[in-house]
């Protein structure tokens, strides 16, 4: 016997099933939590607007990334008895966190960690260091962190003129052009940009924008 339900109620139904299972749906706790925190649902472009918008509104997200570089002495606030004759080998961890939707627009925060480089322990110089100044340099949570305060838009700069190669990010908040500029210990090169333009539109559905 052929069904009475009406068409439109038929997809209102769907819709909403499609829905309940993304809210009952728990990651599988052996995937790696990076990973988790990047995945949106499955087929989330396959949802009608409305129910996108819904998921958003639930649903914050994030992304993590690590970039190897070299870094001169004198932006890295060494300690002040440490003498170091070269760039310093660093590794930069740059997090960015997408916080759920807002009426107003999107908002993020972003956390970036600079640590040396494991490498930096084979090199001559590293045995001259003090006790006291190895464990300043190796503390937990990073040499340098930093937490941006929330903003609206990701953007990013040249670091300067002559060296545009090297980038900066810069973050846009909410109101009168209120923007930040990260330090120049978070400078990164085109692999970087390539990466967090891509995570940006995947994960966040946002632009990273030339500033």
């Amino acid at each position: 016997m052929a069904s009475t339900a009406h068409p439109y109620m038929v997809e209102q139904l769907e819709q909403l099933e499609q829905l309940e299972q993304l809210e009952q749906h728990e990651p599988n706790e052996a995937q790696n939590e990076e990973d988790r925190c990047e995945q949106l649902p499955r087929r989330f472009d396959e949802l009608p607007r409305d129910a996108q918008w819904l998921v958003l509104q639930r649903t914050g997200a994030r992304f993590v990334l690590t970039h190897r570089s070299r870094e001169e002495p004198i932006h890295l606030n060494l300690p002040y008895d440490m003498f170091w004759p070269h760039y310093v080998p660093v590794i930069v961890r740059y997090e960015f966190i997408l916080l759920p939707r807002r009426a107003s627009g999107p908002e993020m925060i972003a956390r970036f960690r600079l640590s040396l480089d494991p490498a930096i322990r084979q090199l001559p110089e590293w045995r001259n260091i003090s006790a006291e100044n190895k464990a300043i340099l190796n503390r937990p949570g990073g040499y340098i962190a930093r937490e941006f305060a929330p903003f609206s838009q990701l953007e990013f700069d040249g670091f300067d003129g002559r060296h545009d190669s090297d980038k900066v990010f810069c973050f846009l908040r909410t109101g009168p052009r209120d923007f930040e500029v990260a330090p120049r210990w978070s400078r990164f090169d085109d692999s970087v940009l390539t990466q967090v333009r891509e995570k940006m539109e995947t994960v966040f559905r946002l632009p990273l924008v030339r500033f």
